[in-house]
C-alpha cells in the first residue's frame, strides 16, 4: 500500500507541470499563429499582384506586337459541310495592287476551312475601268458560272467589284453577295438596300491619313488631294468631305488627276511650296487614257516633289511617308466568315453592314527622313518601317507591358522569399518549442533542478542528459 500510494503522488506532482507544459504550449502556439498572419497576407497580396500584373503584361505585349507587325490569326472555325458549295470571288484589282494578295489570302484561308470551293477573277477595273469593258467581264463570268452550274454565292473586294454586281442584275441577280473593303459608305448602303448584299465598309481612312500628316509636318497649313475619279477614289473622297474640318486640320485642295498628263501633274508638284503636303487617294490614270500601277505612281509622285505624300491606300515603303493601315487580311477572312451565314441560309438583309476604321498610322522611317520629319513625332500607336528592330521607336509601345512583367516578377520573388522566410521561422519555432517543453518535462519549475522523470531516464540511459541539452 505504501509504495502504491508513493507513487500515486509521484504522478499527480509530474501530472502538474505536464498540464503547464500543455498550456504554455497552446499559449506559444497562439502567439505563434498570430505573428504569422502578416506575413501571409502579404504573401496573398503579392501572389494577387503578380498574376495581374503577368496577365497586363501578356496582354500589352500582344497588343503591341500585333500593331507592328499586323499579323492576325484566322479564328473562324466551321464544319466541313457534306455539299460542296461554289463561290465566285470578284477582285476589284490585280496582283499589281499590294492589298490583293492579302485580301485574297484572308478570304481564300477562311472559305477552304470551311470546304467551299471558289473560283477568282481579277477585273482589272483600272485598266479596264469603262462599263463597256467591265460589260464583258460579266459576260465572261456569267459563260463560266453556267459551265460549272452555278454559283451559291458571290464576295466582292473592293468598290468596283460591288459597283459591277450592282448594277448588272442580268448576270449576277438573285446570288447572295458579300462585299468587303469598299471605301464608298453610299455603294454599301445601296447594296445593302437592294436586299441581296451584305458586307464590311471602311471609314475613317483618308481622315486618318490627312491627320498623320497634319500632326507630323512642320509649317504645313494646306494639302492636296489627289484623286482620279475611280470608285475607289470618291469613296475616299466622300470620307474626307464629311470628317469634320476645323482650325486644326489642314486645308484641302482636290486635283483631279485624270484631267491632266503625267507632265502637267509632275509639273504642278514640283511646283509646291513648304505649305503643302500630298495626299494621295488614287492617281492612276491620266488624260491620255493611261493606266499606272499603283505601286509605280507612288514612286513616281516621289521623284517629282520635294513635299512629303501621305496615302489613303498604302505606298509606305515606296516613297510615301506614311498612311493609313487597314488589315485587309482580316477583312478577307470576316467576309469569309459572313459569306458561310449567308450559304447557310441567313438572309443578307438581316445581316447589317459593318463599319471597320484603321487600326493606326504607318511610317516610312527613311521617307520622313528625306524630308527632314522627325520620326519621334509619330503618334506611339503607329507602326513604323525601315526601323531598326531595336531602335527606341519600336520599343516604345513594348515599355508598359514590360514594366508590368518586371513588376510581377518582382511580386513573385517577395511572394517566395516571404515564403521560404516564413518556412524557416516556423521550423525554428518548432524546434525552440520542443526544446522548452523537453527541458519543461525533465526539469523542476521553481528549481530548475532535474526532476523524477529526468532522474529515470537517466537510470535507463546515462546519454539522454546530453541529448537533453543539444
Amino acid at each position: 500500500m505504501t509504495t502504491s500510494k508513493r507513487d500515486s503522488t509521484a504522478f499527480t506532482k509530474d501530472a502538474v507541470p505536464t498540464a503547464d507544459f500543455a498550456a504554455a504550449a497552446q499559449a506559444e502556439g497562439s502567439s505563434e499563429r498570430a505573428t504569422s498572419r502578416l506575413p501571409l497576407l502579404v504573401r496573398i497580396v503579392a501572389f494577387a499582384a503578380a498574376t495581374i500584373f503577368t496577365i497586363m503584361g501578356i496582354m500589352g505585349i500582344a497588343q503591341a506586337s500585333r500593331t507592328q507587325t499586323a499579323a492576325q490569326s484566322i479564328t473562324t472555325s466551321s464544319a466541313r459541310p457534306e455539299t460542296v458549295r461554289h463561290v465566285l470571288v470578284l477582285m476589284s484589282y490585280d496582283e499589281s495592287d499590294a492589298n490583293v494578295e492579302v485580301e485574297r489570302e484572308g478570304l481564300l484561308g477562311a472559305l477552304n476551312k470551311s470546304g467551299i470551293s471558289s473560283d477568282v477573277f481579277y477585273l482589272d477595273a483600272r485598266a479596264e475601268g469603262d462599263a463597256e469593258s467591265l460589260a464583258g467581264e460579266a459576260a465572261r463570268i456569267a459563260r463560266k458560272a453556267s459551265a460549272s452550274s452555278g454559283y451559291d454565292s458571290i464576295v466582292c473586294a473592293g468598290d468596283e467589284a460591288l459597283s459591277l454586281v450592282l448594277d448588272d442584275q442580268v448576270h449576277f441577280g438573285g446570288i447572295p453577295t458579300t462585299f468587303f473593303a469598299v471605301d464608298d459608305a453610299s455603294l454599301a448602303s445601296r447594296a445593302h438596300d437592294a436586299g441581296f448584299a451584305t458586307g464590311i465598309c471602311e471609314q475613317g481612312v483618308a481622315p486618318l491619313a490627312l491627320e498623320a500628316a497634319a500632326g507630323i509636318v512642320p509649317g504645313a497649313t494646306r494639302a492636296v488631294v489627289l484623286q482620279d475619279g475611280s470608285p475607289e477614289a470618291s469613296g475616299l473622297l466622300a470620307q474626307l468631305e464629311a470628317a469634320p474640318q476645323d482650325g486644326a486640320d489642314l486645308a484641302r485642295e482636290v486635283w483631279d488627276v485624270s484631267a491632266l498628263s503625267r507632265d502637267d501633274l509632275g509639273r504642278r508638284l514640283s511646283e509646291l511650296g513648304d505649305d503643302a503636303v500630298v495626299l494621295l487617294l488614287a492617281a492612276n490614270h491620266d488624260v491620255d487614257g493611261n493606266v499606272y500601277a499603283p505601286s509605280d505612281t507612288a514612286h513616281w509622285l516621289a521623284s517629282q516633289t520635294r513635299r512629303p505624300i501621305f496615302s489613303a491606300q498604302g505606298g509606305v515603303g515606296e516613297g510615301v511617308c506614311g498612311a493609313a493601315f487597314v488589315n485587309r487580311r482580316q477583312e478577307g477572312a470576316d467576309a469569309a466568315a459572313r459569306a458561310v451565314e449567308l450559304l447557310n441560309g441567313a438572309a443578307p438583309a438581316s445581316l447589317a453592314n459593318v463599319v471597320v476604321r484603321p487600326e493606326c498610322a504607318v511610317f516610312d522611317v527613311s521617307a520622313l527622313a528625306e524630308h527632314g520629319i522627325d520620326a519621334d513625332a509619330t503618334p506611339p500607336s503607329s507602326a513604323l518601317v525601315n526601323e531598326p528592330a531595336l531602335s527606341w521607336r519600336t520599343l516604345r509601345p513594348m515599355l508598359l507591358p514590360a514594366l508590368y512583367l518586371l513588376l510581377a516578377a518582382i511580386c513573385i520573388v517577395v511572394f517566395g522569399v516571404i515564403g521560404f522566410r516564413r518556412s524557416v521561422a516556423s521550423r525554428q519555432a518548432i524546434v525552440a518549442t520542443n526544446r522548452s517543453l523537453q527541458h519543461r518535462l525533465t526539469h523542476d519549475l521553481l528549481t530548475e533542478l532535474p526532476n523524477r522523470q529526468a532522474l529515470e531516464r537517466f537510470a535507463e540511459d546515462p546519454t539522454s542528459v546530453e541529448r537533453m541539452r543539444t
